[in-house]
Order: C-alpha cells, then sequence, then structure tokens
C-alpha cells in the first residue's frame, strides 16, 4: 500500500532517536506509530497494506 512508507520512516526516526538518547522522541515515535497503523486499517477492520506484517498485526483486527 502506499502509505506503507510512512510507517517505515516513523521506524527510522525511532531507530535514529534511540541511538542518541533521545528517550522522549522514542516515546512520541512509538505512540505516533500505532496511531499511523490504525490510520491504515480499512472499515472492514483489514490492515492495509504491509503495514500489518510491519506491525505484526493479524489480518484481521477485533
Amino acid at each position: 500500500m502506499k502509505q506503507d512508507w510512512m510507517i517505515q520512516v516513523l521506524n527510522d526516526l525511532r531507530e535514529f532517536a534511540a541511538l542518541n538518547g533521545l528517550e522522549d522522541l522514542v516515546s512520541k515515535l512509538d505512540e505516533t506509530t500505532v496511531v499511523a497503523r490504525s490510520s491504515m486499517v480499512r472499515g472492514d477492520g483489514t490492515v492495509r497494506g504491509a503495514a500489518a506484517q510491519q506491525a505484526g498485526l493479524s489480518v484481521k483486527l477485533a
């Protein structure tokens, strides 16, 4: 899916923040990633694109 790049960018930013001791930023990026992933969920509960695999989510959200 076209939005998958957003998750990768957030992951890259989180990794940089963690490596540089920016713990507050790491926490906020974790929250932002959750919001981004949930925003990629379709109305029927299925997760769009590779975001499901990257998140370790099942195909269908309960």
